[in-house]
């Protein structure tokens, strides 16, 4: 303590408790115990890191009070009041920031979860894009508990955007999620791609360097609902059109598939998405064959390919094939070559085949002899199913029927269970094994209970069973001293033991408490009769019975009281009050 002493001497530095409490709030910023925008300090997970710092054998030894897992005289510190605090908590506190006392004092903390300044400008259409000329960063919180929103802004081109961080690498600052504002540059150019009389979505986006999603939501502002696809074909069809126009224009008397030959992706669009345009407005080439020149183009691709099928044929001229065979059908047949007969398969052929497989695996079972051989196993099943099933092994089931298990080898199965996971608790072993469990559940219950490991709470002890007479006595210990209380009172005071009273021994209750039937058919009046002083005097009676009971436990205990007290006499309930646990 001394030398922390003469550490504190020796700085020549003023600081005051707001100044220390500020360098508090930005530690625990910078190590995301608490959110940019406020001082809400998550506790559990600072006291975690200040434990293993700091062992509580130690903070015991040093006169330091632990409860439910927090230290309370260092939770005072950041409650930002003028409470008296012991200053070891502060060294304390320093020490576990920054290593030292020194340290704390001297060293320079600033929060920056997105690095140090300046940061590039991400707009595309800017001057200085991907250069570092943004110098200030606005932080914001988020959903996300410690997790800040930065919000950069380029002087420049007035261009904004916005990141969650912290950045954990170097290419994070060339990311962003959302775009507050655009700025004039990026407004200029996307008024001028807007005048154009074509433009594609794709290429907007690719000009403007932003998403699909924020442009959509662009031109939904502008233009309202407008379907962004029937627009663009519409768009592209009137052009489209001009163009075929141009063409018959300048070739006057031109026929379709002329006009195919120099804009061949051209005609096929047209004819996908405007055929009936296509149809009325451009004449079709009318090229009319003779018999005797389709059979000589026919005739001539037989040349040509001598060993060519009839299939081949008719995929090298399909429209002369197509044609021929339904108009001169018997010239086809004599001159293209004969149709190819399918081979017919012997019967015999097949079952010999199939059994040579039987004889070959003659302990493989049904599924195995169809892959071993899956055409020869089809046909037979398809044109000699009944030979083939006389052939066939027979269908084994080796599967036990869950119902025909006996208890005992339900027993036997649920013991070995058990004795493979010892440390399993009841709701484990019924996921491991429900069909087991449940049947013993339901038909060997007593025995199923013995063998179960104990019921705990969540301390790890063992739940502890009431009787009748240990319940009435706590009920009355409760109603002796509280005489006053009503029903409502009584009730949140005793929790889950009044209501297993009203519901199992309601004789008896209604027996110790007469109140409850004074109170049927009518409304209990409120005594107007007790003083101010008389309810100050009450309150603070509770209040020192119960010195460790919150504002809420001292609510729950005497309900009416503390309403009337917090609607006529506020200012004074609020002195009495203990202070707020954050």
């Amino acid at each position: 303590m001394s030398t922390v002493v003469n550490i504190l001497i020796d700085i020549h530095k003023e600081f005051s408790i707001g100044s220390i409490r500020d360098r508090f709030l930005s530690y625990s910023k910078q190590n995301r115990y608490s959110n940019v925008q406020s001082s809400v300090i998550s506790y559990d997970i600072l006291f975690s890191d200040f434990f293993k710092f700091f062992p509580e054998s130690l903070l015991t030894s040093l006169g330091i009070v632990i409860k439910a897992g927090h230290v309370i005289g260092i939770r005072k510190i950041f409650w930002g009041r003028r409470i008296s605090v012991n200053p070891l908590y502060y060294l304390l506190l320093m020490t576990f920031f920054s290593g030292s006392v020194k340290a704390f004092l001297l060293d320079e903390v600033k929060y920056a979860p997105f690095g140090s300044m300046p940061w590039p400008c991400l707009n595309k259409l800017c001057v200085n894009y991907k250069k570092d000329v943004i110098e200030k960063v606005e932080l914001k919180n988020t959903k996300t508990f410690a997790k800040p929103r930065g919000v950069f802004k380029c002087n420049t081109c007035g261009f904004a955007y916005s990141r969650i961080g912290p950045d954990c690498e170097r290419e994070d600052r060339y990311q962003y999620d959302l775009i507050p504002e655009t700025g004039h540059v990026w407004d200029g150019k996307y008024e001028e791609l807007l005048k154009k009389e074509l433009i594609y979505l794709s290429e907007m986006t690719d000009i403007l360097g932003v998403g699909d999603v924020f442009l959509r939501l662009r031109l939904k502002e502008k233009f309202g609902e407008i379907n962004l696809t029937q627009a663009r074909m519409i768009s592209l069809k009137q052009i489209r059109r001009n163009r075929i126009l141009d063409l018959i224009k300048q070739n006057p008397g031109v026929k379709l598939k002329e006009i195919e030959i120099q804009e061949a992706y051209l005609i096929q669009w047209l004819r996908t998405y405007d055929k009936q345009w296509l149809q009325e407005n451009i004449p079709k080439t009318r090229n009319v064959l003779s018999l005797k020149e389709r059979r000589d183009k026919i005739l001539e691709v037989m040349k040509k390919n001598p060993s060519a099928t009839r299939k081949q044929l008719k995929e090298l001229d399909m429209r002369n094939y197509e044609w021929l065979k339904k108009n001169d059908l018997k010239w086809f047949n004599e001159r293209l070559p004969p149709i190819a007969r399918k081979r017919q398969v012997n019967l015999d052929v097949m079952r010999n085949r199939f059994l040579s497989l039987r004889s070959m695996y003659p302990n493989a079972n049904r599924s195995e002899l169809k892959r071993f051989d899956s055409s020869c196993y089809q046909w037979l099943k398809k044109f000699d199913n009944d030979w083939l099933s006389s052939q066939l092994p027979a269908i084994v089931v080796d599967r036990l029927s869950e119902h025909s298990i006996t208890i005992e080898i339900r027993r036997e199965r649920f013991l070995k269970l058990r004795k493979a996971n010892p440390n399993l608790t009841r709701t484990e072993l019924k996921r491991a094994d429900p069909t087991n469990y449940g049947c013993l559940q339901t038909g060997d219950r007593d025995w199923l209970e013995a063998n179960l490991p104990p019921l705990k709470e969540r301390s790890g002890e063992r739940r502890p069973r009431l009787t009748l007479e240990e319940r009435r006595r706590l009920f009355l210990e409760i109603y002796k001293e509280n005489p006053e209380a009503v029903v409502k009172e009584l009730r949140n005071a005793c929790g889950s033991n009044y209501d297993w009273l009203h519901l199992n021994d309601f004789e008896w209750l209604k027996k110790y408490l007469p109140n409850i039937r004074k109170q049927w058919g009518r409304k209990r009046k409120l005594n107007s009769q007790v003083s101010l002083e008389q309810r100050r005097e009450l309150f603070l009676t509770i209040v020192r019975e119960n010195p460790k009971v919150s504002r809420s436990g001292l609510k729950e205990l005497y309900p009416s009281l503390y309403i009337w007290l917090l609607r006529n006499d506020k200012q004074w309930l609020l002195n009495q009050l203990p202070p707020v646990i954050r």
